[in-house]
């Protein structure tokens, strides 16, 4: 037995956690990159939005895209909206969190239950904070309460799906394309759904994004963290045994 246990930890040391570590590191170096960019650009759309520099452009986009209604469109975003919905997304993530903590996936669970709580608790911190009104318009399909800056469904979403494109990732690489470009599909829609429907402006799912990316970045790489430290601790106690 011990002399299994010295043969996995070389096995280790020698083939996985060498290329582990430079992985890591080249996770976080690029993440805290994107991470950066992304903090820097939300702070920037802000301070635009701070200034009303974006007024222009968010009202004619916004009008635009009401040229586009029909019927058909209407009900397709009305429902696709309801995908990004930060309730039922955090019910959704409660849920599937207890379902992984049942499977012993500890990590993964209570990293999903920060993931969404933290999220959805600061994008009401946001919001509250720049207290920015809703758009105002003619023709909007659906009446939405409180602030608008930045975007719920949108950062939600973004926070939701892209945690999920990460497990599922990690689990099924061999689809890792086709997981990747659906969530970046389903994430944009959402975003497109809220200024069809005239509940946000431009800059609000702009914003959104950019929060959201920060956050779930931020949770991503916590978890990869902590997983390789339980793997390395793993090894140890095997060395010792």
């Amino acid at each position: 037995m011990k002399k299994f246990g010295l043969q996995l930890i070389k096995f280790w040391r020698e083939k996985i956690n060498s290329p582990v570590s430079s992985l890591l590191s080249l996770m976080w170096i690029g993440g805290l990159i994107v991470a950066s960019l992304s903090l820097w650009a939300f702070l920037e759309i802000a301070d635009d939005v701070l200034e009303q520099e974006t007024e222009a452009i968010d009202f004619t986009v916004l009008k635009s895209l009401q040229l586009l209604h029909n019927p058909l469109l209407d009900r397709l975003t009305i429902a696709i909206t309801y995908l990004g919905d930060p309730f039922w997304l955090t019910c959704f993530c409660l849920v599937l969190a207890a379902v992984l903590f049942w499977q012993k996936q500890k990590n993964a669970a209570a990293t999903l239950t920060i993931v969404v709580t933290g999220g959805v608790g600061l994008n009401f911190l946001l919001k509250d904070l720049f207290s920015r009104d809703r758009p105002m318009l003619e023709e909007r399909l659906l009446d939405v309460e409180f602030y608008s800056f930045p975007s719920g469904h949108a950062m939600i979403s973004l926070i939701v799906y892209g945690f999920l494109c990460y497990l599922l990732i990690t689990h099924y690489r061999r689809w890792q394309s086709l997981i990747l470009s659906t969530t970046l599909i389903l994430i944009l829609s959402i975003g497109f759904s809220r200024l069809y429907l005239g509940v946000h402006w431009l800059t609000d799912v702009l914003a959104g994004y950019a929060a959201g990316l920060v956050w779930l970045l931020i949770c991503i790489l916590s978890l990869e963290v902590i997983q390789a430290y339980f793997i390395r601790r793993l090894a140890t106690q095997s060395a010792k045994d």
